[in-house]
């Protein structure tokens, strides 16, 4: 009988372990379980790497590469937003109206506190030929040609990949990624994203400038493109700036 008792307390305390062991520790299902008011989780999301300087300059870069794509825009593809085109007597060009830019002389000084040099204004400003630029005007007047280009200038930068690798208190290096069509297929719909491009902007009395315009930039990594002129060269807008 002794034995008898002695096998069934072991077979009792059998049991109770395996069904400890079958739990597991109480504070699992309070780990591991999901609360019925996702409220109360505390969720951590990383933390930004980018210094409050450093997205300052990336704003900054974002800043003048938007006020560079509308001077492109302008320049190479003949529009303007929100532009009222007259006719005018100046043959070939209507006479634009615009908040944007009121005159020729306005337009110049965009330029001058969007660019840190005169290369691209005395690009611009002779585009396509200095005999019938894209852009004519005075100090009271903007006029644009009314032909336009026969090919519109299609890359353009991506401004959410703008980003500064490297700045002292007078310098900047812009990273981004432009975006547009493959240099063997430049007629196709189809964009692709083209990395590691790097400009730099310069402090200049306080007010950060572009050493260079986007589209200068790309003609010189892409002279054999249609909306390249043939006359141009990486030192053509520097030989005008020197003039």
């Amino acid at each position: 009988m002794k034995k008898f008792v002695a096998v069934l307390a072991a077979l009792i305390l059998v049991c109770l372990t395996l069904a400890s062991c079958e739990e597991g520790d109480p504070s699992d299902k309070y780990r591991y379980s999901k609360p019925d008011d996702l409220s109360i989780v505390d969720y951590s999301f990383p933390v930004s790497t980018v210094d409050e300087e450093t997205q300052a300059l990336i704003d900054t870069a974002v800043e003048l590469l938007t006020q560079d794509k509308a001077i492109i825009d302008l320049f190479l593809n003949g529009t303007l937003d929100g532009a009222d085109l007259q006719d005018s007597d100046l043959e070939g060009y209507s006479l634009a109206s615009s908040e944007a830019y009121s005159s020729l002389a306005a337009v110049k000084e965009a330029m001058n506190q969007i660019y840190a040099n005169d290369e691209p204004a005395n690009f611009f400003l002779s585009y396509p030929s200095e005999e019938q630029p894209m852009v004519r005007g005075d100090d009271s007047s903007l006029y644009l040609y009314d032909e336009g280009p026969e090919v519109s200038f299609p890359a353009y930068v991506d401004l959410e990949t703008v980003m500064i690798t490297d700045h002292t208190d007078t310098s900047a290096t812009i990273d981004f990624t432009y975006r547009g069509p493959d240099p063997y297929y430049f007629d196709s719909d189809d964009e692709f994203p083209w990395t590691g491009n790097v400009i730099t902007m310069y402090q200049e009395d306080g007010v950060w400038k572009l050493d260079t315009s986007f589209y200068l930039y790309y003609a010189v990594n892409n002279p054999e493109m249609p909306w390249v002129p043939d006359s141009f060269s990486s030192s053509t807008a520097s030989a005008a700036a020197s003039e």
